[in-house]
């Protein structure tokens, strides 16, 4: 397929979506895959309505979305104009303001939102809301409706039809299953008084042990058993076998691999590459960021960033080392990939520990992916 029948298929997707929102009294959640268009969508709405709509929010998960992105955006498409009407704001700050007489609301990525940032449409006099997202949680509409907003979705794309589509690039997982380590004591335990070290099955055992005797208690909503459950899942995040097969894994990459690795810990991130994006060196974090969008480098790690919103050109594979159980981390993480180019297809690699609790949140996060692109390798 030529790049000219991807965009005539893109935007005849693109016409349907806006087809919907009209449909439905100017208000609607679009469902679609990352790298289906999705944000050229509320452009066009807001074009179209141009003598209707004067006064634009718009809703976003971060600053750099909120200074940078959907700029880019409204210059791509032509709504310079439209964009000095623009009220822009962070969803973590949309409570907190009140008194508006808004035409349109744009919330991008709005799998994000909670039920107090859904507050803004109560303090607001809102009339069309055009919503966006690759995936719909199965608590967002009900958070949504509690805040004061009442949406559907009127539009849905998937990740596999949109591939099937021919309009964003195809896809390959690999689950690279490890096992925690019964022999080296690495893992310290106990208190200040009496150290000791036990290796990573130790560790894990007895951290699921304490849960299973918890929730036999019916102690599921106390702080330790809240402690407990981070204190397993930064154990699986963070296992040593884990770290080794992603820097091993990046070091068999062709040198001009796009890779983005997703870790769970400062320190694993640190470990696997040179080349790092988190929260505790902001600074250094943007300049490597920089680097990596304008292909000074071509790999950069990352702990619970970069999942959405960052436009990050021709990517190859990812590494995934940090999985949950949310469909929508892991297809956020896949649509940083399959931006349409021709000829490519995108690797993923996703790091489990067999046995755990990772098998578990795997089951839940592939349960919508096609199964037929999956394939498994042991370490």
């Amino acid at each position: 397929m030529t790049e000219r029948q991807v965009n005539i298929i893109r935007s005849k997707v693109q016409r349907m979506a806006v087809k919907s929102i009209e449909d439905n009294c100017g208000r609607g959640l679009l469902a679609m895959a990352t790298g289906s268009g999705k944000s050229k969508i509320p452009i066009m709405y807001a074009k179209k309505k141009k003598n209707k709509v004067k006064t634009i929010v718009l809703l976003v998960p971060t600053e750099r979305l909120r200074d940078e992105g959907w700029h880019e955006e409204f210059i791509k498409w032509d709504a310079l104009d439209i964009w000095t009407n623009v009220i822009r704001l962070c969803y973590a700050s949309a409570s907190k303001v009140e008194g508006l007489d808004v035409d349109l609301v744009i919330m991008d990525e709005c799998h994000n939102v909670t039920e107090l940032n859904a507050t803004f449409f109560q303090k607001n006099k809102v009339r069309d809301v055009i919503a966006l997202t690759a995936t719909v949680p199965k608590n967002l509409l009900k958070q949504l409706l509690l805040g004061g907003i009442n949406l559907k979705v009127t539009y849905e794309l998937s990740l596999d039809e949109a591939v099937k589509m021919g309009f964003v690039a195809p896809y390959r997982i690999t689950i690279g299953y490890t096992q925690l380590d019964n022999v080296n004591k690495t893992i310290k335990a106990g208190n200040k008084e009496n150290p000791f070290y036990q290796t990573e099955l130790a560790n894990y055992n007895y951290l699921s042990n304490q849960l299973v005797k918890m929730d036999f208690h019916g102690q599921t909503n106390s702080a330790r058993y809240k402690a407990f459950l981070l204190k397993r899942m930064r154990a699986i995040y963070s296992l040593e076998s884990k770290t080794n097969i992603a820097k091993m894994a990046l070091g068999q990459l062709d040198q001009d691999d796009r890779t983005l690795v997703f870790c769970g810990t400062v320190e694993q991130a640190e470990k696997i590459s040179e080349y790092t994006y988190h929260s505790k060196n902001k600074k250094q974090s943007k300049v490597n960021l920089d680097k990596f969008i304008n292909k000074e480098i071509n790999e950069i790690s990352c702990v619970k960033r970069l999942n959405e919103g960052e436009n990050l050109p021709d990517l190859d594979k990812a590494i995934i080392v940090q999985l949950n159980s949310q469909e929508k981390d892991l297809v956020q993480r896949i649509g940083r990939l399959i931006r349409y180019r021709p000829g490519h297809m995108a690797h993923i690699l996703i790091l489990v520990a067999k046995d755990t609790q990772d098998e578990v949140w795997l089951s839940s996060a592939l349960e919508n992916i096609d199964k037929s692109i999956i394939d498994f390798k042991y370490f």
